[in-house]
């Protein structure tokens, strides 16, 4: 929770609902979007064999990395522009963003299907046409996450929470159908751009229907501008699931594929909680980016142990049995599960820190954070990896959520009663 500064106090009643009606909003769809990819995952585990549940990890973790690329970190700078701007005189903002993101979508494309011919040449060989299939879901999801960042900065958070609802439903379906024995792995995988396309539908329609008529064009002047601000949110985008995801590569390289998929399964129920406050999250941020706050360290204290004793805590008292719902084998995780979930208070206070450097203008102290923390993660795995195995990859990052909840203290001071704005140069963007 942050404290809103005086200049505000007159519309902070009306800020204060719509910001606990996103929340509430926000914080169901996040969950129930969750709880569909949580049933959707437990099914394909049932239906593919380990192995193939090891080649879906490095497949989903590939994904993210492509969808960093094709967003350039643009979406958390339209955001924060339209929300202190408004979306009327920000349209030009938003258009220059989404040619720029479809740009970056096909490119990154290119990219993963090359970097899997490469890196993972047998998966490649086998599976060559799903994963062209499969991959095609980035640039159309682009598309998706550039109309849910309009709605987001205007806080009309219902309409992103639909198309996506609607995308885990697919996702679902096409699990369901797996479990059942109507569709291979192959099949499954390249369900995945039908999903995106649903995503896009809703926020994409009634952002269409409502803009003017007229063909979006690119400002050269607005395009550097939309460039020079994004670049150091999207290195800071792109060091954070490196950070998170690493390990999904350096196990499936460092133990087996195996191993990757009983990790995978332990990390999905770990980002599944994640999602309980992500939603309050979003939610908070148009106000942050509007107003000058701090944080107050007593609210991020009583957040991160209401987060201990309402998921933590449980999931880690029956982690075992939660386990047992995919394979009897799965509970081999337990320990992996126990250490993560330990960490999930830690990255709701490193979230909201985080939440709080990108909204006062700190990206660039967020980015140079970010990138030795990458490197102290990579070590930690490194090292813990061929001793521990799968339950050393889960003490590195447990150990580097320490780490770097210290750090972003030191270095963004939050909870000083005037927490300063940098004057960064978004002349340029505006």
């Amino acid at each position: 929770m942050t404290a809103p500064s005086g200049g505000y106090r007159h519309s902070e009643g009306g800020s204060l609902r719509r910001t606990l009606g996103n929340t509430v909003w926000l914080t169901v769809s996040s969950a129930a979007t969750r709880a569909l990819a949580y049933v959707q995952f437990l099914l394909a585990v049932r239906a593919f064999s380990d192995e193939e549940v090891g080649i879906y990890a490095v497949c989903l973790t590939c994904m993210l990395f492509a969808e960093l690329l094709a967003n350039l970190g643009l979406d958390r700078v339209i955001i924060r522009e339209i929300a202190r701007l408004g979306h009327l005189d920000a349209r030009e903002l938003f258009a220059n963003s989404l040619l720029l993101k479809i740009t970056a979508s096909l490119v990154a494309y290119g990219l993963c299907l090359v970097g899997f011919r490469y890196i993972y040449p047998d998966i490649f060989e086998a599976h060559r046409l799903a994963l062209a299939c499969f991959l095609a879901y980035v640039p159309i999801c682009a598309v998706a996450r550039s109309f849910e960042s309009h709605f987001t900065a205007i806080e009309r958070m219902a309409i992103p929470a639909l198309g996506q609802l609607a995308e885990r439903l697919v996702m679902l379906a096409a699990a369901l159908a797996a479990w059942l024995g109507w569709i291979g792995f192959d099949s499954f995988l390249a369900v995945f751009p039908l999903a995106a396309v649903t995503r896009a539908a809703c926020p994409g329609l009634l952002f269409l229907g409502g803009r003017e008529q007229g063909p979006l064009t690119l400002s050269r002047r607005k395009t550097f501008g939309l460039l020079s601000e994004a670049s150091w949110m999207f290195a800071v985008e792109i060091v954070a699931v490196a950070y998170f995801r690493v390990d999904i590569f350096m196990l499936s390289k460092m133990v087996d594929l195996r191993s990757t998929g009983l990790y995978l399964t332990a990390y999905k129920i770990f980002d599944f909680f994640i999602a309980m406050f992500s939603g309050y999250l979003i939610a908070i941020f148009p106000a942050m980016s509007r107003q000058a706050n701090r944080i107050r360290p007593s609210m991020l204290a009583l957040g991160s142990g209401v987060v201990f004793l309402c998921f933590s805590l449980p999931v880690i008292l029956l982690r075992q049995d939660i386990l047992r719902l995919f394979k009897s084998e799965y509970v081999e995780a337990a320990p992996v599960l126990a250490c993560l979930m330990l960490a999930l208070p830690l990255v709701y206070s490193n979230s909201m820190l985080a939440n709080f450097a990108v909204a006062s203008a700190k990206v660039r102290t967020l980015c140079l954070l970010a990138l030795p923390m990458l490197a102290i993660n990579v070590g930690l795995n490194m090292g813990l990896i061929p001793v521990f195995g799968i339950l050393g990859s889960a003490v590195a990052t447990l150990a580097s959520e320490i780490l770097l909840g210290l750090a972003l203290v030191l270095a963004l001071q939050p909870f000083r009663r005037k927490a300063s704005v940098e004057a960064e140069a978004l002349s340029d963007v505006s």
